[in-house]
């Protein structure tokens, strides 16, 4: 008998495979961003020259989420189904999606927005991704620009789970002297019929626990079947965080939980993945033992980021919390 996890992998390859898909989220993403890092760099006199050329300084970060998002579909597939490492697709996957929000923070900083399109939910999926390949520099980079957004009241919220429990789990890595439960960082007056806050919250008490401990199973097991009930349909109603095929094959915020706690000091819990989470979630042996940074690259993203570092408002900020970009390679 099939399990709902094997029929969402078998409905993840069908989309992954549908030319439509292929053609409005991967093909058009790479054109226009291509399009965006062939434009000229242009100086003008004063701001109404430039608006009256049309000039464009910020790529599509809608895009670039869009392109990391469907690499990291892909390498959930490719794992699940074939056996191939998840690491170098998702390295990928993780600096377009990174470098896309970064964008939008360095926007809200030049000036040119005065609210970034950040979810909150969407700032976790990042998290997530980073801590689960082990770029601890990155995760730790994001992870405090994440509780500046939310202390500002720029990471916006729209009955999120998964993101309540990254900004909880974040306190407790890099701030653990002002350490707080999901409950703090949750949206008042929201729905929860998945029970996810407080199984996270189960995670969040036992993340010092023993590995070996039989409470640590019991929460990481009731926080893997909240996330199954939680991989649903948003309605008019309510909102669930995991919306996608590729959720249910892999539980990402459990796998970004795991990793904080290794660094964090402690052993991963012996009998993960927790039921009744896809068996790919248990990654190729000897995963967790190793620290994989992102990989910047790709030729694409190099070329948009080179641009964005000399016409962006607010590049400065890129370079200062995240790094200069290398020049590009010559084409």
């Amino acid at each position: 008998m099939r399990s709902s996890t094997d029929e969402a992998l078998a409905q993840l390859g069908q989309w992954l495979a549908h030319p439509g898909n292929q053609a409005t989220l991967l093909t058009r993403s790479e054109r226009a961003l291509a399009d965006y890092a062939q434009l000229p760099v242009r100086r003008f006199s004063n701001a109404h020259t430039e608006k009256a050329a049309g000039y464009v300084r910020s790529p599509s970060t809608v895009c670039m989420g869009t392109l990391g998002f469907w690499l990291q579909a892909e390498a959930i597939h490719a794992w699940a189904a074939k056996g191939t490492d998840p690491g170098p697709a998702w390295s990928r996957a993780a600096a377009w999606r990174l470098w896309g929000m970064a964008v939008q923070c360095a926007r809200l900083e030049g000036g040119e927005i005065t609210q970034p399109h950040i979810l909150s939910y969407q700032a976790a999926g990042v998290l997530y991704l980073l801590a689960a390949l082990g770029d601890r520099l990155r995760c730790a980079q994001w992870g405090r620009r994440m509780l500046a957004l939310h202390s500002a009241g720029h990471l916006l919220d729209a009955g999120s789970k998964s993101g309540p429990f990254a900004l909880s789990l974040l306190t407790h890595w890099l701030t653990p002297v002002a350490a707080q439960p999901v409950s703090a960082f949750c949206m008042p007056g929201m729905v929860d019929t998945s029970g996810a806050c407080a199984a996270y919250q189960g995670l969040i008490d036992h993340v010092h626990t023993d590995s070996g401990s039989p409470a640590l199973a019991a929460a990481l097991s009731a926080a893997a079947e909240a996330h199954q009930r939680e991989t649903r349909v948003t309605t008019d109603e309510e909102t669930f965080d995991f919306d996608t095929f590729h959720d249910m094959v892999v539980a990402m915020e459990l796998l970004g939980w795991v990793r904080i706690r290794i660094w964090l000091g402690h052993a991963p819990p012996p009998h993960w993945p927790a039921p009744p989470l896809h068996a790919a979630s248990a990654l190729p042996a000897g995963w967790w033992g190793v620290e994989r940074p992102i990989d910047t690259s790709d030729p694409l993203l190099a070329r948009v980021m080179h641009r964005v570092q000399q016409v962006l408002p607010g590049r400065e900020m890129l370079a200062r919390e995240f790094a200069p970009w290398p020049e590009p390679a010559p084409p």
